[in-house]
């Protein structure tokens, strides 16, 4: 029986007494799944059918040791695989399960991590032929989470990780998902804090500007915060030392946790120096203001609802080349601006959720109130013109002759500072304290916040 491994299961061979952990479980087409691993780390999956699955529930304890015998060996599931393994098992009631004590050294994690670069070739487009689809576990540092909402209003939470090679990526969590990503365990966690996700589905979102990798859930996906697995640990310490950026790490950035709208904070020449050396995908945030926009661009596009293809004005009404006849396109900012900070000056273009938090005005409204001409300029781009603001930008594609050009997803707007006014002769000399506004350090945090708000854990610090 100890000889007998994961391993050695092929389709339609005959079962063998082997020792395993039921480490994971989840429901598809309301047939039980697990994942159970042997003590060499090797993992397969079991399936119980649905008329089987009450009598499972009350057998088997997740992270607990049996051995099992008498199930059947048959081909890996088509549709949701876990992991490479050929085979699957089968469990029923004449399946032998005998619980047996669980050795300290038993693996409790099993995961095959897919690196940033290897993930295009995870797509379902890019499968070689007559491969079966293998779903991705994927690991990185967790900086932000969003409660979000599709078009057609599906909620799902959008965690934003950064890769060891510096690059980030959004990951998008389902709803049926949600209640196995543990808000007090990521509260609780140490940071910097990796994330584990299991089963990912990678895919490439081909947007009108630019095309980015995302990956998302599925019904098998677990999510696991600083797991305790060799591999989780290397890239944590190396968060830690600061020595995944080709940028030198921001100061402070290891010893405490910044707010999103100061990690990674960089100056403008700062950033023009290393554009060279591969940090595109990185995040970063800088302190600039506008300068100027760039002549000849236009400000806005007009967006497919139903894809990300751009939409036109025909005598039909509005077109995408794939739905036909749209009521309303979906307008979005796009707005290509000279800025600059205290230390050089760049180009850059503002997309539509940054423009429209600058200017406090969505795209839509602003074409309603200022007319539809995309060249154009509406008052309220020209009246924050020279407004020193926070940042948050990647490196991006150039614009006509530009050499450097950086793409702003989002603008943190900072709250107003309360100047004292002094008092007059006639007036008591008092001492005017400035506004306190609470801050993320102090103000009480919801476990799901609103749409478009930050949620990621904050370190507390004792006074």
């Amino acid at each position: 029986m100890d000889d007998f491994r994961v391993t050695s299961i092929v389709p339609d061979s005959d079962s063998a007494p082997i020792t395993v952990r039921f480490i994971r479980k989840w429901l598809r087409n309301n047939n039980l799944c697990y994942v159970v691993i042997d003590k060499y780390g090797d993992a397969i999956q079991a399936d119980v059918h649905y008329l089987d699955k009450d009598f499972f529930e009350k057998k088997v304890t997740l992270l607990s040791c049996y051995i099992l015998d008498n199930y059947i060996c048959t081909e890996a599931p088509a549709s949701v695989r876990v992991n490479a393994h050929p085979a699957s098992i089968h469990l029923g009631t004449t399946t032998s399960v005998t619980p047996t004590p669980t050795p300290e050294t038993f693996p409790l994690h099993y995961f095959n991590f897919c690196p940033y670069a290897d993930l295009p070739l995870r797509t379902e487009e890019n499968q070689p032929p007559n491969q079966l689809y293998i779903l991705t576990d994927y690991v990185g540092r967790l900086e932000d989470t969003t409660p979000s909402n599709t078009k057609k209003m599906r909620p799902y939470l959008r965690v934003t990780l950064t890769d060891i090679s510096g690059p980030t990526i959004d990951v998008a969590l389902w709803e049926d998902v949600l209640p196995r990503f543990d808000k007090q365990a990521m509260l609780d966690a140490e940071e910097p804090i990796i994330v584990a996700f299991t089963s990912l589905k990678v895919s490439i979102f081909k947007g009108y500007v630019v095309e980015k990798l995302q990956l998302s859930s599925t019904a098998a996906t677990h999510v696991y915060f600083n797991p305790c697995v060799e591999s989780a640990t290397v890239i944590r310490n190396r968060f830690r030392d600061g020595d995944q950026h080709l940028l030198p790490p921001t100061p402070g950035s290891q010893t405490q946790h910044l707010r999103v709208e100061d990690r990674n904070r960089r100056t403008i020449s700062e950033l023009l120096h290393h554009q060279s050396e591969g940090n595109q995908g990185q995040v970063f945030t800088c302190v600039a203001s506008i300068k100027s926009y760039i002549k000849g661009r236009p400000w806005y596009y007009t967006g497919c609802p139903h894809c990300p293809r751009q939409t036109y004005n025909t005598k039909q009404g509005w077109r995408c080349g794939t739905h036909e006849i749209l009521p309303d396109p979906k307008f979005m900012y796009c707005i290509g601006a000279d800025i600059e900070d205290n230390t050089a000056p760049t180009t850059a273009t503002f997309f539509d959720d940054a423009a429209a938090t600058l200017l406090g005005i969505q795209c839509k409204d602003m074409v309603l109130k200022y007319g539809m001409d995309r060249y154009r300029l509406p008052k309220p781009m020209y009246d924050v013109i020279g407004n020193d603001m926070i940042m948050q930008l990647q490196y991006a594609r150039s614009i006509g002759n530009t050499s450097s050009v950086f793409s702003i997803n989002k603008i943190f707007v900072r709250p107003p500072t309360m100047i004292a006014t002094p008092p007059s002769p006639s007036q008591e000399t008092t001492s005017t304290v400035p506004q306190l506004l609470p801050t993320k350090a102090t103000a009480k945090r919801q476990l799901y916040q609103q749409e478009g708000t930050s949620d990621t854990k904050q370190r507390r610090f004792k006074d």
